[in-house]
This record gives structure tokens, C-alpha cells and sequence, in this order.
């Protein structure tokens, strides 16, 4: 018998089977052993990832009381991931040190979302065999469980500092919830309520990513089938509407204030990555990267044709479970799509980690029926599970890159690794573990935070030191244009008005048109005339064509206008006046000619 009504993961005895206590002291061990694998591995392979100090950062202004910005004075939105901030920022709020909540919150995260994942799995799984007699023993195979941490790079990115260990756990509660009502439906103990926490939860799924809407818009299409078919026609309307305000409230409340505070309709990240563009190539490359260096095509073939054995049956029996099957392996494919369409990301692997863990989610735990196992009578049990096994034990064993290789053949890197060879500690998490980067990025960081007291009004770039202009008004008076400003702009502070040429953090370098597509992530890299002009003071600087056509450039209409809705004071004129505009500002482009920009932006 289901419980369809468990409290919530923690209560993982609940789920399973009642049979004799040998049974289910098994039953236990066999799904928590891929959660303490998982909690293991990522422990033993903890890092903090160089871009999640840029959140850090801003996690740091907030606490300060300065906003969700990288730089005091500036709004920008330099984040992709706002809820796993806001978790960070109460984790700090609490006291407790940042670099290291970021580890212990992405293990945890990463662990709820495996165990939530089987618990989904395993309702569904004994709701399609309700006939079964009651005594009958089965075995919990935590079958795509397993696939799961076998792979290396997931013990990478449960901890890295990223929102990866959140977006493991949104989808695993996701799929637990969406199973838990649908069988309650099927059992005909739905609840008088509507089904508002499932539809709020699915809602914030593009606050822990933007790409995870597309997981979310599947969850509420199941959700919305399995709740509203067989209604009466007002009822499914009135029932329709409360689960589309509840889906939508909690990112549109958040897409208003991005509107109103940022000045734009997507994150500042989504314009440096220009993520309306394609790249199908490159996203090729990445996918091929991701998939061939585990030889994920063996779990994944054999795991889909036990899935559609799973699915005809459901089909037969006209049950609304083949809904909640096929809707992660149709979203999964569509965020691999889009994945591949963006071109990838620059870290090995980890953009495609929420398509890899949304595709298992509906065989996370598969119960078999103790003489099928025993006897191998179905094809399922003998000829998927010894060959999936013995890919896992292979793949945590031997496949991935060779110690001695960084970049794979497709040319993707391995980036825990190499900030692992550039720090030179097993584990880099603090920034202090940074401090001995070979690049200098970190003790160039705390180098500027040290200057900032003794030399303000400058402007710091590598092409050289200029004064800095009387309109510029940065609380420190020290504005230095560098690239990589992760673990440089945490270790400075927010005393140093730190501008990102590579566009992640700065409101105009985001905006560059792409002249030609490279690495991801690392295609824009604004000429040093713009930050002159706009940082500078004149006189002392060389006089040119390109500066004076720059100078002009921040004068246009549309750049004057970005300029003000970013770094005037925020009132509520403001705040209207920037979600007003917010449609057009997002669409400015910015050539890396000043003179060409300021014949696009200014007519000449």
C-alpha cells in the first residue's frame, strides 16, 4: 500500500513497502546507498568554483545593506540563480561563513533531491501494481539512482559554490510531489484543497535557473492534466486559474522587481551570453563531451527501453502515471536542446547535470518483485540492471579525463580541476585557498582592498592609471577594469568599484555585440576607450578619434538612459520609469567600435 500522504523525503521508511523487517531494513540500505555515495564523493571532491564568488559578492552587499548588486551604486543583475542567493544570504545573515555554506548546503540540497527523486519514483512504481498482493516481497533497485553518482562530475558540482545542489533538489522535490498527488488522485484521496504547494513549488524553478522553466512548465502541464481531467467545466476552470496564479506569482513578483531594479527583462549574465543566439556547434561539442566521456549512451539506452516497457503499460492501463513518466523525459529533452542550441557552457559538464538527473527521475527507484529478480524471468531485471551496474561500478571507477588531462577532446574543460592545479590545494573553498592562485587573481584582490584606503580617485586599468572623472562617485573613489572577477572582486570587497570588461558585471560590456563565437561565457571583452570615457577624467588621458567617439557614444539617448535607470537613486519614479523601459534597454547592442556604436546608437 502507498502512503500517499508522507510528510515529506525525511520520511523515506514510510514510502516503502510494508513487508518483514529483514525486507525492509534492505529496501533502506539499497536507497540510501547511492545518497551516502553521492554525500561521500562530493565531500571528498568540495570546491568552490571561481564564478560563484561573484555571488558571494553580491551575497556580501546585501548583508551590508547595499541590494542584490556586485558593485555599491550600480544595479546589476550578475546572478542567474536569485533563490539560491537568497538562501545564501540568510545563511550568512545567520553568522555562519559563505564559502563553506556553500559546500554543506549544495551536499545537503544535492541529497534531498536524490532521495525526493526515489520516493517520487516508488509511488509510482506501486501505484501501477496495486493488484499486487500484499505479502509479496520485492527488492528497491535504486536503478537511475545509481546512474546518477556514478558519473565524476556530479561529485564536481554538488558543492562548487553553483545553485547545482539546488536545482537537484527543486527537481527531486518537484517529481516527488508531482507523483504523491497523482496517486492520491488515482486512489481517490485527493484532498479538498487544490494542488497550490505543488503548483508554487514548480513556480520557482526559474528563479534557481531561467532554463529550468522548461522543467517547470512540464511539471504544471502534469499537474494541470492529472488534477483537471474529468472535472466539470466551471470546476476545471476555477481550478485552472488558481493553479496558474499559483504558478505564477513567485516569478512574476521577482520578474516585476528585476524590471523595476535592474532595468531589465533577464539577468545581466543572459546578455553577456547573449542566450537568445545559437551556437549549434559548440553546444554539439559540449553535449558530445558530456555524453562520450562516460559512454552515457550504454545506462541510457538500456534505462529507456525499460522506461518504455513501464510507459506501455501505463498506457494500458489508462492511467494518468504514463503522464508523470514522460513529462521529465520530454522536459529533459527540451533543456538538452536548448542547452545545445546556447552552445554549452565553458565547464565540462555542468550545464547538461539538471538534463541528466531529469531524465532518471522516473526510474530513481524501480521495486522488483522478489522471483522475477531471483529467476531473471523479465528482460528488464536480468538484461537492464547487471549491464547498468556494471557501467556505474566502470564509470565511478575509470571513465572521465586522465589525471594528467585538463581539456577533453571536444575541448571542454575540466574546471574544478584547474583550480585545483592553480591554487594548489586538494580542495579549494575559502578564499584563502585562493590566495596562492598562479594567475594572482585573488592577491590582486586583496591588493586593491589595501589601496582603496590610500589611493582614491583613480582609475586603474591595464593599459595604465588615469585620474578618475569629478561625476564618477564611488563610495571608495578606486574603479579598477579587469576581467575574472570572482575570487578578485570577493577578496577586494565592495570597496573597490570593480568592472567586469568581459560584461558578467558591468551594465555596458554585457551589452557588446558578438563579432565572432568562441568560448562561452568569454565572447565579450569590451575595448578599453569605453571605460575611459566613462570612468576617466579627460584631461588626463591621450586624447583620439576613438575616445572622443566613445565620450559621444554615453551620451545617447538609449546609453544615457540605461546609465541612469542602473546608477540613480532608486525611488519609486525610478523604479516605474525602469520597468517602462525595461524592454528596450534590454535590446541595446554596442559595437566595439565607439565610432560605429555611436552611428548606431546616436545616428552619427
Amino acid at each position: 500500500m502507498v502512503v500517499a500522504g508522507c510528510a515529506g523525503p525525511m520520511k523515506v521508511m514510510l514510502v516503502l513497502r510494508r513487508q518483514t523487517s529483514t525486507a525492509n531494513v534492505v529496501n533502506v540500505v539499497l536507497v540510501a546507498l547511492p545518497v551516502l555515495f553521492l554525500l561521500i564523493m562530493g565531500y571528498q571532491q568540495r570546491w568552490v568554483a571561481e564564478d560563484a564568488f561573484i555571488s558571494l559578492r553580491v551575497v556580501d552587499n546585501i548583508l551590508a545593506g547595499h541590494g542584490p548588486v556586485f558593485n555599491v551604486g550600480e544595479r546589476v543583475e550578475v546572478y542567474t540563480h536569485p533563490l539560491w542567493v537568497g538562501i545564501l544570504t540568510v545563511w550568512g545573515a545567520l553568522g555562519l561563513p559563505l564559502e563553506y555554506g556553500t559546500v554543506f548546503l549544495g551536499l545537503l540540497l544535492s541529497a534531498l533531491g536524490l532521495i525526493a527523486a526515489q520516493i517520487g519514483a516508488l509511488q509510482l512504481f506501486r501505484h501501477m501494481r496495486a493488484g499486487i498482493p500484499e505479502n509479496s516481497r520485492e527488492i528497491v533497485v535504486p536503478l537511475g539512482a545509481m546512474v546518477f553518482v556514478a558519473v565524476p562530475v556530479i561529485w564536481d558540482y554538488a558543492t562548487s559554490g553553483l545553485e547545482t545542489g539546488l536545482s537537484f533538489a527543486w527537481l527531486g522535490v518537484s517529481f516527488w510531489l508531482l507523483a504523491r498527488r497523482v496517486v492520491s488522485v488515482g486512489e481517490r484521496r485527493q484532498a479538498a484543497r487544490p494542488a497550490i504547494l505543488e503548483a508554487l513549488v514548480f513556480g520557482v524553478g526559474p528563479l534557481v535557473r531561467p532554463d529550468l522553466g522548461l522543467f517547470a512548465l512540464g511539471f504544471l502541464f502534469a499537474l494541470m492534466a492529472c488534477e483537471l481531467l474529468g472535472r466539470e467545466r466551471r470546476d476545471m476552470l476555477v481550478q485552472g486559474m488558481l493553479l496558474l496564479v499559483a504558478f505564477g506569482i513567485v516569478p512574476g513578483l521577482y520578474q516585476v522587481f528585476r524590471m523595476g531594479y535592474f532595468a531589465s527583462i533577464v539577468p545581466n549574465t543572459a546578455l553577456a551570453k547573449e542566450a537568445s543566439m545559437s551556437d549549434w556547434r559548440q553546444g554539439w561539442l559540449y553535449f558530445n563531451d558530456f555524453v562520450w566521456t562516460y559512454h552515457l549512451w550504454i545506462p541510457l539506452i538500456l534505462l529507456g527501453l525499460w522506461w518504455l516497457a513501464i510507459m506501455a503499460s501505463a498506457i494500458h492501463q489508462r492511467s494518468r502515471v504514463a503522464i508523470v513518466l514522460a513529462v521529465p523525459i520530454f522536459a529533459a529533452t527540451l533543456h538538452a536542446l536548448y542547452v545545445v542550441r546556447l552552445g554549452g557552457d565553458f565547464m565540462h559538464g555542468r550545464f547538461l547535470l539538471p538534463t541528466f538527473f531529469g531524465v532518471l527521475l522516473p526510474l530513481a527507484a524501480v521495486p522488483i518483485q522478489v522471483p522475477d529478480l531471483a529467476r531473471l524471468r523479465s528482460m528488464t531485471a536480468g538484461l537492464v540492471i547487471v549491464p547498468v551496474v556494471t557501467w556505474a561500478v566502470v564509470c565511478a571507477t575509470f571513465l572521465g579525463l586522465p589525471p594528467e588531462m585538463m581539456t577533453s577532446r571536444f575541448g571542454i574543460t575540466d574546471e574544478r580541476k584547474f583550480y585545483v592545479e592553480e591554487s594548489g590545494t586538494p580542495n579549494p573553498v575559502t578564499i584563502g585557498d585562493y590566495r596562492n592562485l598562479r594567475s594572482g587573481w585573488a592577491q590582486h584582490g586583496f591588493d586593491l582592498r589595501m589601496l582603496a584606503e590610500e589611493r582614491p580617485r583613480t582609475l586603474i586599468m591595464l593599459e595604465g592609471t588615469f585620474p578618475l572623472s569629478d561625476h564618477v562617485d564611488p563610495e571608495s573613489g578606486l574603479v579598477v577594469v579587469v576581467g575574472n572577477i570572482g575570487v578578485r572582486g570577493f577578496a577586494a570587497g565592495s570597496e573597490v568599484y570593480m568592472v567586469d570588461f568581459q560584461g558578467l558585471g558591468d551594465p555596458l560590456a554585457g551589452r557588446l555585440r558578438i563579432e565572432e563565437r568562441t568560448r562561452p561565457g568569454h565572447e565579450k571583452q569590451m575595448p578599453a576607450v569605453f571605460f575611459q570615457a566613462r570612468f576617466g577624467r579627460l584631461g588626463g588621458i591621450p586624447p583620439s578619434i576613438q575616445l572622443d567617439a566613445a565620450v559621444a557614444m554615453l551620451r545617447c539617448p538609449d546609453v544615457e538612459l540605461l546609465l541612469e535607470a542602473v546608477e540613480n537613486p532608486l525611488t519609486l519614479q525610478q523604479f516605474v520609469s525602469n520597468i517602462r523601459h525595461s524592454w528596450n534597454l534590454t535590446q541595446i547592442r554596442i559595437d566595439r567600435d565607439p565610432v560605429v556604436a555611436l552611428e548606431d546608437l546616436c545616428g552619427g
